[in-house]
């Protein structure tokens, strides 16, 4: 009998273990969902695939940018932007989100919003940053981007393994102030890890 009772504590422990992990591995897998898409279910306006790596780029001021037109933009006109996800793998010295809108093919028009995102920003990790005012969209182009500075060559914002698609890698550098795709610039061919969260109106 006494043995019969000790099995049975013995069972009912390991059972509290196993609950409690599964608990903890459930807590922490919808913290990591909150963390990418901080709206639940919210759709995005992105076209990179899964984060891979990020490319080394010199000393400079950059923007990476993703440019959306009335095409990918689609039924989502008359909503809004309401959060930008970016992947960052080494840390600038400085990073600022920044949202424009619509100009030409191959350059973004009036700045619509920006934000110093230095302090909030965590390297080698998805980072997201909820806007303090929300960008509505239109069947207008819109331009979301990433601007960053370093002082040494440096791999900072991250990006799929690719192809690059249109409009999925844009930069611009402040070493030729020009908009150029990073596939034009160099041999490199992939899209930013950069995401704009959508709240449907």
């Amino acid at each position: 009998m006494k043995t019969y009772n000790l099995t049975q504590a013995i069972m009912k422990i390991f059972t509290i273990i196993f609950i409690i992990i599964c608990c903890s591995v459930l807590f922490y897998a919808c913290g990591e969902d909150d963390a990418m898409n901080p709206d639940g279910d919210a759709p995005t306006l992105n076209y990179d695939g899964d984060q891979e790596s990020a490319p080394n780029l010199d000393a400079a001021t950059y923007v990476a940018a993703a440019r959306f037109t009335a095409a990918q933009i689609g039924d989502f006109a008359d909503d809004e932007i309401s959060a930008v996800q970016y992947y960052v793998a080494h840390m600038p010295e400085n990073c600022k989100v920044k949202i424009y809108g619509a100009q030409t093919a191959t350059m973004p028009g009036a700045l619509l919003y920006e934000a110093d995102v230095t302090s909030s920003t965590t390297e080698g990790e998805w980072n997201t940053h909820q806007l303090s005012q929300a960008v509505a969209l239109s069947s207008n182009d819109i331009w979301i981007g990433i601007e960053f500075r370093h002082s040494a060559r440096q791999a900072t914002i991250g990006c799929d393994p690719g192809p690059a698609v249109t409009d999925g890698d844009w930069l611009y550098s402040s070493l030729d102030d020009t908009w150029t795709p990073l596939s034009q610039r160099t041999a490199i061919s992939i899209n930013w890890n950069i995401r704009g969260v959508l709240r449907i109106k």
